[in-house]
């Protein structure tokens, strides 16, 4: 996320679906499988009742998941600035270029919607790409670590008064969230109307399927009964052959 925040805030563009897609494999697999795996082991050999070797080789263990993450954020920038040399080259005398990232007059720096400026809600439209693809539904702990991440790219872009303003109050902060993820804001429950409507059809599908199921079961016992008979039929006819020609 912090990739496609910087994308948005810094280089003032929409992240492209390859891009994203490239973001998003270097993120499982350097945070989340190597930097999880690593986190899970220090977790385990910091435990209380570990001795004091067992956290010294937590405290190295912790360097290695730093080192993962840093290797993970290196690898996102590459891959950003790979996509941008790219386009530069496809679009070298494209006069609209400039335009399209925000190069030009229009830096991004006024105020959009709702006051949040253009170049943070490319960030916040970035990040939502980022969900979209990986299929992430953020809870409330990791909402707030992605607060505490923007908190932090704000203040260094726009200083602490921006992100006072954007950040860390709840209005702002509620609105960016709804541009990364807008189910945040949609209603949680149905109306009683609709309530009621679901709670029909799924009775009615209730009871089509019982009948469905009684009339399976009824089939079912008739053909086993007509197993069993055929192989008695079979039985006597062979025991009589046997004997008679015997």
């Amino acid at each position: 996320m912090t990739a496609m925040c910087y994308v948005g805030a810094i280089r003032r563009r929409r992240a492209t679906r390859g891009e994203t897609a490239c973001v998003a494999k270097i993120c499982e697999r350097w945070s989340a499988r190597v930097g999880g795996r690593l986190g899970r082991v220090r977790a385990s050999l910091e435990a209380e009742d570990g001795s004091a070797a067992a956290r010294a080789v937590a405290r190295e263990v912790g360097k290695c998941e730093a080192e993962a993450t840093a290797l993970a954020r290196r690898f996102a920038h590459e891959a950003i600035e790979a996509t941008e040399a790219f386009e530069t080259r496809e679009a070298a005398d494209d006069a609209t270029t400039s335009e399209a990232r925000g190069d030009g007059d229009g830096d991004g720096d006024g105020d959009g919607v709702n006051g949040i400026p253009e170049k943070w809600r490319m960030a916040c439209g970035n990040v939502n790409g980022y969900l979209e693809y990986a299929g992430a539904t953020l809870t409330f702990e990791e909402w707030a670590r992605v607060r505490e991440a923007f908190d932090a790219v704000v203040t260094e872009v726009d200083g602490d008064d921006a992100s006072a303003r954007y950040v860390r109050d709840d209005g702002n902060w509620n609105a960016m969230k709804a541009m990364m993820d807008d189910s945040v804001v949609r209603p949680r429950r149905l109306s009683q109307v609709e309530n009621n409507a679901r709670y029909a059809n799924a009775k009615a599908e209730l009871d089509e399927a019982k009948k469905a199921w009684k009339e399976a079961n009824e089939i079912y016992k008739d053909a086993r009964r007509r197993i069993k008979q055929a192989r008695h039929e079979v039985h006597k006819t062979r025991k009589a052959v046997r004997i008679e020609y015997r």
